[in-house]
């Protein structure tokens, strides 16, 4: 093997096949940071819907108990900017049992206008049907979610009566 290949030497260097020397510091750290964002780009396929600021009703609250088909106003804080987001009522309870993350099976959705986050992650005002006469009574989640990727906010109450 010839001596200038993937060897160190003097002074913390590498020498790699006689191109120059690259600090040995600086070829860890390029190589972490290669294998570190390979796995999140895997896990963010992997996960659910990861649960980010949260969802308010218009009041300031985070549970209400309404009528199905009653109209709801809702907004968020912490959300991911340059997602769009859409109002929606999830299951906790349904096929993926995914009781901790934010409307991860989309039982309703309150509104399919497009929200986009301010600089400061606040979701606007909202406003649509808290479901319809076909929508099972029962308590869920109501929170915006993404349409671009697994991301929702984190989840207000809401029971349908």
């Amino acid at each position: 093997m010839p001596s200038d290949q993937h060897i160190p030497s003097k002074g913390g260097r590498l020498k790699l096949q006689g191109k120059g020397r690259i600090p040995v510091r600086r070829a860890l750290v390029a190589g972490t940071t290669a294998v570190a964002g390979m796995l999140a780009v895997v896990s963010l396929a992997w996960a659910c819907t990861a649960p980010v600021g949260g969802t308010f009703y218009i009041d300031g609250t985070s549970a209400k108990t309404v009528a199905r088909g009653t109209t709801i106003s809702a907004f968020a804080t912490g959300a991911e900017p340059g997602f769009p987001y859409q109002l929606v009522i999830g299951d906790p309870n349904g096929p993926s049992q995914h009781v901790t993350h934010a409307c991860m099976d989309v039982l309703f959705r309150v509104s399919s206008t497009l929200r986009y986050a301010n600089e400061q992650g606040v979701l606007p005002r909202t406003t649509g049907p808290a479901g319809n006469a076909s929508t099972p009574t029962g308590t869920y989640q109501l929170c915006f979610r993404s349409t671009g990727s697994e991301v929702g906010t984190g989840a207000a109450t809401i029971t349908l009566v």
